[in-house]
């Protein structure tokens, strides 16, 4: 593995030298070594894992799910109500599909973020929470909402000249 790496790094270095020079090049090769020194002991698998789990958190209806989750327990049906019918704030026409809502939950409870329960009786229920994993997990996330919430406007004023720049 850790040949793997210094093949890697290698070629990213190529790329680099080829493409860019001076300052640029040099601030691009140290974030690429931070990618490489995290990996450094040959673990191509932990860097796969914390780049799943990126990917995870950055899916459509994960953070929504994962706000819903922090209120405590919740019933399958009631939070993918919820969610469909909070979507709609977002600009949403159409709430999570029944399919999406389990994959979601199930990648989730995959990774230690939400634990599901069947509770017994008819008809039988499902209900999900976050473990203790998954509401540390929320506490980040909403550092990330907040400071979204904050620059709400910068970023639509900056959606704005974009969008008037390209109709020029």
């Amino acid at each position: 593995m850790k040949a793997k790496y210094e093949r890697v790094a290698l070629e990213v270095e190529r790329i680099i030298n080829r493409d860019l020079e001076g300052e640029s090049a040099e601030r691009l090769k140290q974030l690429c070594a931070g990618i490489f020194e995290r990996g450094a002991d040959g673990s191509v698998r932990e860097f796969a894992a914390v780049r799943e789990t990126m990917t995870l958190l950055g899916e459509k209806w994960t953070g929504l799910v994962l706000y819903m989750l922090s209120s405590g327990p919740i019933r399958y049906s009631l939070l993918r109500r919820l969610i469909s019918s909070t979507a709609s704030l977002g600009g949403e026409k159409q709430g999570i599909s029944e399919r999406m809502m389990t994959l979601t939950l199930r990648r989730l409870e995959r990774d230690g973020f939400a634990s599901r329960v069947v509770l017994p009786g008819p008809p039988p229920r499902t209900e999900y929470e976050l473990t203790p994993l998954g509401k540390s997990l929320h506490d980040g996330h909403m550092i990330l909402v907040r400071w979204a919430e904050n620059n709400r406007l910068a970023i639509q004023e900056a959606r704005d000249r974009y969008d008037q720049a390209k109709t020029e």
